[in-house]
């Protein structure tokens, strides 16, 4: 059995058991990284272990006298990772920001997401989900060999009614199938389809009856589903389905009347055509009269046409009439009396009208799909043959025919004559064919209007560029003169401009002098410059796209080297691992330099070193604290030179080390002798230092996928002195002579 020794040890306390049985009491020295534990000095050393199987040489356990203990660093491999939150509702639009955890803390793997339906939702870079569509997609978070996943369902599913039931007191029963997932069902009622909805009675059932409301009246009901995203039903945040409707036909009753009455027979006024389409019947109201039927015919038989519940009424418009056909109407009251409908006597003869116009088209909406092109839209009109659409450029012009379009199932039209940045109005006459004569509609005078614009880009991305920077990029728009940048921080603020770029083919700009962490907000409109110099500008996607500007991870060993050292001299590794901790992570900016004594600062016990060897002279040795720390210096050296860094100051030592080439050495000694260097790129560098089985490493990250220039180092002697020369690409670019 191998015990696996913990490497991240801090203190030592006075008492603990080593996994598996093993109980330790005796002198404390250090733990290696691996797995060697050395003890001196007195006490009990907190330790734990697991037990494996022995796959390689056993780490052992060492004694030694009288030696501290030195902690040693090492990189972790990501063990587990989890999504917050691992399920998502969501509308069609939103974005919700996922958040991976990764442990250990210590971890130095990257998370990349990824989703497994692009049509549903997508997921960028750092963590933002996107809903796109209705359904259900799978977002997932990978760290090395570990992944997450979160559920994301966009919408909800609408019930489907199962039955409509009215019982024998004319109460409607609603049943529907269950929607999966959902929290409840909202019932709604309306009396037509041109009223609201009134919300009659929210359950977590799937049957519903109205005892308030009889079938006589005839109401429509419609059932949605809700799913709770916040803890109270009605807020904003809770995600509806639509409306699943069920129509409840009226049903006549026939209540008792004391004294059954049966109404006289309502007196016609007339019939007539309206120039708006339809005809209008008109009667004299009949006292004691509950309501009306009004009936048609085309030919010799009467059909009922309509049942008009209030007593008070005397008119009815028949929209349902032909253009070019006659028709014949007539009207009976009725009331209640007893079980039965006690219905009038009706004018036989009645009263005719002939619908000879067509309805005046209705105007719904005008957009512009581009720069040059206008499209117009309006309701289909019944019987219509065609269209004839007519244009201005001012609200006092005259209007003038633009073209006849010949289907009447047609409602859309567009123009593609229009200038960019031009108001224009638009309006509609409907046609159709009465005999041998075409017989137009009249038009909206007011008509509708709009003006051509560049199209709103299409926004592809947002992503951070670095700790301070947000790359933004989007669809290029035909037409288009150039690009205005909007920005904000909060999904309530408005929009801010940030500026222009010139050029239809710009479709990316980055955002720098951003905070790291703070989630900014983007959106691109184009615009078109006239030859008068105007700007005529575009819509732009209200919602936006959103990114957090951080850090990229130093993943790219831009230049590294190591030596060896005896782990076994205690003192001088304590030393080479404090000084690698402290240096460890330092950050170089383009044209900062490095400073060996700056970052160390003085040595002394207070921060850990303990007296070890140091050169005297040409040939003496002695004790001092922090001894032995040159190897770090004369590592980070070799690492400078092999990354072509401008090494802006250097001394050997007095004499030769065994641990770097004759004359590769750097010598440190605080007061007097440093070593420093210029980072001479154009990125970022990040140090990194530790101790590891005996060798020494320093590297130097940047974050961007490059390399140094190829370098050759050469050293020549010349009785005791020897010359150290860095070449690239041919040319000797630095020179330091050691002597020894």
């Amino acid at each position: 059995m191998v015990y696996n020794i913990r490497r991240n040890i801090s203190t030592f306390h006075k008492s603990a058991d080593i996994q598996g049985g093993i109980s330790m009491k005796t002198r404390l020295l250090s733990v290696l990284l691996a797995g060697t534990l050395l003890f001196s000095g007195v006490g009990e050393l907190a330790v734990s272990a697991q037990a494996v199987e022995a796959q390689s040489p056993a780490p052992s356990v060492q004694v030694a006298e009288n030696q501290p203990a030195v902690q040693e660093q090492t990189a972790t491999d990501a063990q587990s990772i989890s999504i917050y939150p691992n399920q998502l509702w969501m509308r069609a639009g939103e974005q919700t920001q996922l958040t991976a955890s990764i442990l250990p803390d210590d971890c130095e793997e990257t998370v990349s997401w990824s989703g497994n339906d692009s049509s549903v939702c997508s997921v960028s870079e750092d963590g933002t989900v996107t809903a796109l569509n209705n359904g259900t997609a799978e977002i997932t978070a990978q760290a090395g060999s570990v992944s997450a996943t979160c559920t994301v369902q966009v919408g909800l599913t609408a019930p489907t009614l199962s039955s409509i039931v009215i019982d024998d007191e004319q109460h409607a029963s609603l049943s529907w199938d269950p929607v999966p997932d959902c929290d409840g069902y909202r019932v709604s009622r309306r009396a037509s389809e041109s009223d609201e909805w009134q919300d009659m009675e929210t359950l977590t059932g799937t049957n519903w009856t109205d005892m308030t409301m009889t079938a006589v009246t005839g109401w429509q009901y419609g059932v949605r589903a809700y799913k709770l995203r916040n803890s109270q039903t009605d807020d904003e945040e809770t995600l509806w389905s639509d409306y699943v409707c069920a129509e409840v036909p009226v049903v006549e009753q026939q209540p008792e009347l004391d004294i059954p009455a049966r109404p006289a027979a309502p007196v016609l006024v007339g019939a007539e055509a309206l120039s708006s389409g339809g005809i209008r019947i008109s009667w004299n109201a009949v006292s004691g009269a509950s309501g009306y039927r009004v009936y048609r015919k085309n030919g010799s038989k009467w059909d009922l046409l309509r049942v008009i519940k209030s007593p008070s009424a005397t008119s009815y418009i028949d929209a349902s009439a032909e253009p070019a056909t006659t028709y014949t109407y007539t009207v009976r009251a009725f009331s209640r009396g007893g079980k039965k409908i006690l219905l009038s006597d009706y004018d036989a003869v009645g009263v005719s009208a002939t619908a000879v116009t067509i309805s005046v088209p209705h105007l719904e909406d005008i957009s512009s799909s581009a720069y040059d092109r206008l499209t117009v839209t309006w309701t289909e009109v019944r019987k219509a043959e065609g269209y004839v659409l007519y244009r201005r450029t001012s609200p006092t012009d005259s209007w003038t025919k633009l073209t006849t379009i010949t289907s009447g199932t047609t409602d859309s039209y567009t123009d593609t004559t229009v200038t960019c940045g031009q108001t224009y109005y638009y309006t509609l006459s409907a046609y159709c064919t009465v005999g041998d004569k075409k017989i137009y509609s009249s038009y909206d005078e007011a008509g509708i209007s709009g003006k051509a614009l560049p199209a709103a880009p299409a926004l592809k991305s947002a992503v951070s560029a670095s700790a301070t920077s947000i790359t933004l990029t989007w669809g290029t728009v035909s037409g288009a003169s150039g690009y205005r940048m909007y920005r904000r921080t909060s999904t309530s603020e408005a929009w801010t401009c940030i500026g222009d770029l010139t050029g239809s083919t710009r479709d990316n700009y980055t955002n720098t002098g951003l905070k790291t962490g703070q989630r900014y907000y983007y959106t691109v409109a184009a615009f078109c410059k006239l030859s008068d110099g105007t700007i005529v500008k575009g819509p732009y996607n209200t919602t936006g796209i959103s990114a957090v500007p951080t850090a990229k991870p130093y993943g790219n060993v831009y230049a590294t080297y190591s030596t060896q050292y005896k782990s076994s001299q205690v003192n001088r590794t304590t030393n080479l691992n404090i000084a690698c901790k402290t240096i460890n992570g330092t950050i170089l900016k383009p044209g900062e330099t490095f400073s060996f004594n700056g970052t160390l600062g003085v040595r002394t016990p207070e921060k850990g070193y303990k007296p070890a060897t140091i050169f005297t002279g040409s040939s003496g040795t002695a004790q001092e604290v922090g001894g032995g720390i040159c190897q770090v210096a004369s590592t980070m050296f070799n690492t400078a030179l092999l990354a072509n860094s401008t090494i802006v100051e250097r001394y050997p030592h007095s004499q030769k080390v065994n641990y770097c080439p004759v004359g590769r050495d750097a010598g440190i000694y605080y007061g007097s002798k440093n070593f420093q260097f210029k980072n001479n790129t154009n990125y970022n560098i990040k140090i990194k230092s530790w101790i590891s089985d005996g060798t020494l490493t320093v590297q130097l990250l940047t974050t961007e996928q490059v390399k140094p220039p190829s370098v050759s180092l050469s050293v020549s002697k010349s009785g005791n002195t020897y010359t150290l020369k860095r070449t690239v690409n041919g040319k000797v670019n630095y020179t330091t002579k050691s002597t020894y």
